[in-house]
């Protein structure tokens, strides 16, 4: 509807809604529609640049979720070097946290670096959210990095920072993180139960049920 009256509202207005409305779509799992709309409001040249930059992390996130990396890296790189060229600070951390959850699996040892970029920034920003986040990605690198023990640990700080927050997606990723850490420490069961306990709170929200499958005894690498 707001398509058909767009040049009657003010740009940031229908970009915003716009967004949002790309936002949901992939977090349900329209990945294509969302690329679509959020490559086609790219494309306006009257976007302004925090527009830009939110609609950058919304493709990278498109791609991420998808398990396409590499390119969700680049995406995230292009949308960090705008955010530094203009000096859009507030962004800078979020950002960080992209980049920590994108290269978690790929990259570990640049994930963690990513990391305590992500903890720094946030941290300043006072940003609870965001460091939870990081801390479930970290989690994953940490468990890919060899050392599950340590993930684990870390994991369980993810979940106790997402409940702090009431971020319910962020506790989703930390049960999965946490659930990674269980079985590659040799804990089956444990793990299980954890994404058991992710399933349920993820069939609670709504979204994102692309990261877990519907019957799944043991536990997929989260992302």
């Amino acid at each position: 509807e707001m398509e058909l009256v767009k040049n009657t509202i003010p740009v940031h207005i229908y970009n915003t809604a716009a967004m949002k409305y790309a936002d949901l779509l992939f977090l349900k799992g329209g990945f294509a529609r969302s690329l679509e709309l959020t490559e086609k409001m790219l494309d306006r040249g009257d976007t302004p640049l925090p527009d830009v930059i939110e609609l950058l992390r919304i493709k990278g996130h498109i791609y991420r979720f998808q398990r396409m990396y590499e390119k969700a890296e680049l995406i995230y790189h292009s949308a960090l070097k705008l955010v530094r060229n203009h000096g859009l600070w507030a962004l800078e951390g979020k950002l960080y946290t992209n980049l920590t959850e994108a290269t978690c699996m790929t990259d570990p040892e640049q994930s963690l670096q990513w990391y305590e970029k992500a903890l720094e920034k946030n941290g300043q920003m006072d940003n609870g959210i965001e460091v939870g986040k990081a801390q479930a990605a970290a989690s994953v690198a940490t468990t890919a990095a060899g050392k599950p023990a340590q993930g684990e640990l870390l994991a369980r700080t993810a979940v106790m920072t997402a409940e702090s927050t009431g971020y319910q997606s962020g506790k989703v990723f930390a049960l999965l993180a946490l659930a990674y850490a269980q079985k590659e420490s040799g804990k089956p069961e444990e793990a299980a139960a954890t994404l058991r306990q992710a399933k349920q709170l993820q069939l609670g929200i709504g979204v994102y049920h692309y990261l877990i499958p519907e019957q799944d005894e043991g536990c997929d690498d989260p992302d």
